[in-house]
């Protein structure tokens, strides 16, 4: 099984934030400090791994990161940023700089625009990128 980035949601890096919006649904989420890390190293299997090798990276801060970033997967996994695959799957891969020093994640939920981003023109493209319409002319 392979954890990877929901390839149903998009995904940016913004001076040291990650945002991540679904555009089925209108929520959008602010990932910020070490958790950030969870997403560029998608994808991979072992998630105790990747948080142990990210954790090593602090090494003041080794016990506290794990545990955090545990919290944070799980919380990604629970609104579906983050979904398990049988196969390697595609995942869209959010590049992100080398941290210079240890910050306290934060994973927030917005649904203030769900209006506004589920009015995107982008919704009436299907996975061929061919526009979508219900008028039979």
């Amino acid at each position: 099984m392979t954890h990877i980035l929901n390839p149903r949601l998009i995904a940016d890096v913004f001076d040291e934030d990650v945002i991540i919006a679904n555009l089925d649904t209108g929520t959008y989420y602010s990932l910020s400090g070490v958790a950030t890390q969870i997403l560029g190293a998608l994808p991979f299997q072992d998630s105790s791994k990747v948080f142990n090798d990210i954790a090593n990276k602090f090494q003041e801060n080794s016990n506290e990161i794990v545990s955090e970033l545990n919290e944070y997967f799980k919380k990604m996994q629970d609104e579906e940023v983050i979904i398990v695959t049988d196969s390697e799957g595609k995942s869209k891969k959010v590049a992100l700089k080398e941290p210079l020093k240890y910050i306290k994640s934060e994973f927030s939920t917005y649904t203030d625009l769900q209006e506004l981003l589920l009015l995107d023109p982008i919704h009436e493209i299907d996975e061929d990128e061919w526009k979508v319409s219900d008028d039979k002319k």
